[in-house]
């Protein structure tokens, strides 16, 4: 079945008032639609934007490389054989993978940490400085959504969520936070801090997934708030189309951000049109395929 999927970060009001770049980034990876039945990897990430995390920007554009990169590699390992990473997935993702993720990760930091000279600092917020990676602090938030089941990974603050039109949930039972507190990909044994779950999933029903960095939620009055939005998005598509929803989703984000939190926000959306009735009537939606690294 060929999914529709597109993602964007968008500056929150407070980064321009101040001048700051966006710290948030999103990846999109469809490895090979036509013949894997429109796999989709997808990711997101929030880098602090803190003093001491002066490359947090950086971080979380990292962070969404290496997450699609490490599936990609299990993708390519398994071959056709799904059901074999799946049972993979479902023993080692929140072991083995993560760790392969944080490793990956604090290697390309590194990297560019040397690439760029920088200079190492002595002190951060008045502590001695002993990581390179602190200063490259974000979350991170992943999906790789097969045809009858999905693999979804979090570290810190963030939402996966599905929604049919009716309700919205939860994919990863993460813990939420409270103000600014968040665990982070950064921290030393951050794989310890994973999240993962792997979900069968019914491949003829019409829903949407979205992937959400914190300044989505935090730009609404509560979690219900947040949940009603998420519905909204599978009406909008449903009324219009998935191509049309895409191309206002920036505008649309930037004005979350601005009558909310002020943060910056990132939404990866991932459209899954239902299996037509057996009367012969087309579901609603579009089936555009959209991709924005």
């Amino acid at each position: 079945m060929k999914r529709s999927v597109y993602g964007i970060s968008v500056r929150g009001m407070s980064h321009i008032r101040e001048g700051l770049p966006c710290q948030d980034s999103c990846r999109v990876e469809i490895p090979d639609p036509e013949s894997r039945d429109g796999i989709i990897t997808a990711a997101a990430a929030d880098g602090h934007g803190s003093r001491a995390c002066p490359y947090s920007g950086e971080g979380s554009a990292l962070a969404v490389y290496v997450f699609c990169e490490v599936i990609r590699d299990l993708l390519s390992s398994c071959g056709e054989d799904t059901d074999a990473l799946r049972t993979f997935l479902n023993r080692e993702g929140d072991t083995t993978v993560a760790r392969n993720i944080e490793i990956r990760w604090r290697r390309l930091v590194r990297r560019a940490f040397r690439r760029h000279r920088r200079e190492q600092p002595r002190k951060i917020q008045g502590k001695m400085f002993t990581d390179i990676a602190s200063l490259y602090g974000t979350t991170l938030l992943g999906v790789l959504i097969c045809t009858d089941w999905l693999f979804a990974f979090q570290i810190g603050d963030g939402d996966i969520t599905w929604t049919d039109g009716t309700t919205a949930v939860p994919v990863v039972d993460a813990v939420r936070f409270l103000g600014t507190e968040t665990y982070s990909l950064s921290e030393k044994n951050a794989w310890k801090r994973a999240v993962t779950c792997v979900r069968s999933r019914d491949s003829g029903k019409e829903g949407l997934y979205l992937l959400t960095t914190d300044g989505f939620a935090n730009s609404h009055r509560s979690v219900a708030e947040m949940e009603k939005s998420c519905i909204g998005y599978l009406e909008m598509i449903r009324t219009h189309g998935f191509e049309a929803v895409a191309g206002s989703l920036e505008d649309w984000l930037a004005e979350t951000s601005a009558e909310g939190c002020g943060d910056d926000v990132t939404a990866v959306l991932v459209y899954q049109p239902g299996t037509p009735a057996e009367s012969g009537e087309e579901t609603c939606g579009r089936t555009d395929t959209i991709t924005e690294d």
